[in-house]
């Protein structure tokens, strides 16, 4: 079961993983890539208006595997991550950043107002490092927050640092192998939820004929309003339940900002 990590349950972001699938990655590794990224999108609530995924790999050249907009549910990315083929050849890495700039990012996949982020995942030099630096330049330069993930002895750290966005120390993640990967799993879950959507210029829909409450009965008087999520809840019982804060915190929507703070506990956090 996996749970919604603090500030990843409603942040609307779209999210593309760049997978490195060149030759020198031992077929288990990559199948191993492939567990990484699953478990990571685990961390984020998948829906069309919150979190959508897309992924692409690459060898000599970026192979697109879906777009953000191909699936709705965590369930069928989950699944079709797990059907992801190992392309092998060289490491592309400059093509692969350009194809998630110009492609995945772009206005007919990705949406305006969202946090937009892209992870590299990769286990050694590019081809090119001068073309990767400047491909990352040009899509940090679009908006895009980029992290870059090394793995194995032979990644370049100063090439990592080249691609990520600023401070390193954020976005830049190295491991020694791929059995390694689980242990940043959570923490760099962590540091993609952390990152700062920019202002929405496009306002979420909202229903036609909002819900009647009775205001009458001291709902004016500020107030501090915790909800706990239930701690045996599956990922069904979860969207049931945030669900249910979101159509309860609508009823203190006529109040002046600040009138009322809302809070959520999550699971791992009760005792």
């Amino acid at each position: 079961m996996s749970l919604f990590l603090p500030g990843c349950e409603s942040k609307p972001a779209d999210v593309v993983f760049a997978l490195d699938a060149s030759g020198s990655i031992w077929g288990k590794d990559f199948k191993r890539q492939l567990n990484f990224i699953q478990d990571l999108v685990g961390a984020f609530h998948i829906h069309p208006l919150l979190t959508r995924i897309g992924v692409l790999t690459f060898g000599d050249v970026p192979t697109p595997q879906f777009h953000m907009d191909k699936y709705k549910t965590e369930g069928d990315v989950k699944q079709a991550i797990s059907k992801i083929t190992q392309s092998r050849g060289t490491t592309n890495t400059a093509d692969a950043i350009l194809t998630m700039a110009n492609d995945f990012f772009s206005k007919e996949h990705a949406r305006d107002g969202v946090v937009r982020i892209g992870i590299v995942v990769t286990d050694g030099k590019s081809d090119d490092s001068e073309n990767t630096a400047l491909a990352a330049k040009m899509a940090r330069e679009t908006g895009i927050n980029l992290f870059a993930i090394g793995v194995g002895k032979e990644v370049v750290h100063s090439e990592l640092e080249s691609i990520a966005s600023e401070p390193a120390e954020q976005f830049v993640w190295t491991v020694n192998n791929y059995w390694a990967l689980s242990s940043i799993k959570d923490l760099l879950a962590v540091k993609a939820c952390e990152v700062t959507a920019p202002p929405t210029t496009t306002p979420l829909p909202t229903t036609t004929e909002p819900m009647q409450a009775d205001y009458s009965c001291g709902s004016r008087r500020p107030a501090d309003v915790v909800f706990a999520m239930p701690s045996s809840a599956d990922r069904e019982g979860t969207n049931h339940a945030l669900d249910f804060f979101q159509q309860v915190s609508s009823e203190f929507s006529h109040l002046e900002d600040g009138g009322v703070n809302i809070g959520l506990v999550p699971q791992e956090r009760q005792s």
